[in-house]
């Protein structure tokens, strides 16, 4: 618990238990995406700030499991516009590396509707620097 605030408590690949938080803040003009990994037993903080654009929103919000999972991995997933399920527009999807805090990847898409059954990104393990974001 922090602040008051009950969070899901989560496992990173270590065992180690983590308190996970996504806020979104808003400084003058900019929006800033602040994203806190709080290992819960080593008392040890990892806090990421990652300015997006006003139209910008968190993927995935709804499976907090899945931005986790991204975050360990070293990624944060947009999408913008403001989904809107029942009107499908085309998407910008932007790929954040949470070491240098900027796109390292961005499409579009129409069919939205299906990123609830992304896995994640999947290391390349013949080249550590290639993801494959696993749709299906």
């Amino acid at each position: 618990m922090l602040d008051g605030i009950v969070y899901p408590l989560l496992r990173d690949r270590e065992g180690n238990f983590c308190v996970f938080q996504c806020l979104e803040e808003q400084e003058n003009d900019k929006r800033k995406l602040k994203i806190v990994n709080h290992s819960v037993f080593k008392n040890k903080k990892h806090t990421v700030d990652i300015d997006i654009s006003n139209d910008e929103q968190l993927l995935f919000a709804y499976n907090f499991s899945l931005v986790f999972e991204n975050f360990i991995s070293g990624f944060v997933l947009t999408a913008s516009p403001k989904i809107d399920f029942i009107n499908p527009k085309h998407y910008r999807i932007k790929i954040y590396s949470t070491k240098n805090r900027k796109p390292v990847y961005e499409f579009n898409t129409k069919h939205l509707v299906f990123l609830h059954c992304v896995y994640g990104l999947i290391n390349n393990f013949l080249n550590p620097e290639e993801h494959l974001l696993l749709l299906f």
